[in-house]
């Protein structure tokens, strides 16, 4: 089994099996992915935590046209999400990082209109102000696509930190 089939699949033995061999690039890409993006997306919070530990690269950004980070494959995804988050968070992923076109973290749940994650991401420090390479805001992108939900927690979410 491969590194990144067992970071995907979030079977901790073969990964620490994987990581046991000096030889092992535990940031390498595979299919534009490492197997940090891939423990992240699919919510494998301890497998993570393992490549973490063993060297993986918080800041990687993915090797295909999204150029992402892992914060963002975790955001991807519904399993763990919040834990994952926060345990990527808590190991300096940045809240704001932007991937392809702009798009932060913020931008995505503002698109899902998905107002939990939204709150999650402005008490994390997301940054409501930041825009994608459009020029838009989350709020701005929210309101544009007619989500209301998540326009509405952005707006009173800014106008009461004015």
């Amino acid at each position: 089994m491969s590194l990144h089939k067992a970071a995907m699949e979030g079977n901790v033995y073969e990964l620490q099996a994987q990581l046991n061999d000096k030889n092992t690039d535990v940031n390498q890409i595979q299919d534009g992915w490492s197997p940090l993006h891939l423990a992240a997306h699919f919510g494998n919070t301890e497998a993570a935590a393992l490549l973490l530990q063993n060297g993986a690269n918080i800041h990687i950004k993915s090797g295909n046209e999204m150029a992402n980070t892992p914060l963002h494959a975790a955001a991807a995804n519904k399993n763990n999400r919040k834990e994952m988050m926060s345990m990527l968070l808590s190991h300096g992923a940045d809240i704001n990082g932007k991937q392809s076109g702009g798009w932060t973290v913020l931008h995505q749940a503002a698109h899902n209109n998905d107002p939990e994650m939204i709150l999650f991401y402005l008490e994390q420090g997301a940054d409501p102000y930041s825009a994608k390479e459009d020029g838009r805001t989350a709020l701005e992108l929210a309101e544009d696509e007619q989500l209301h939900e998540a326009a509405s927690v952005l707006r009173n979410y800014t106008l009461n930190k004015i």
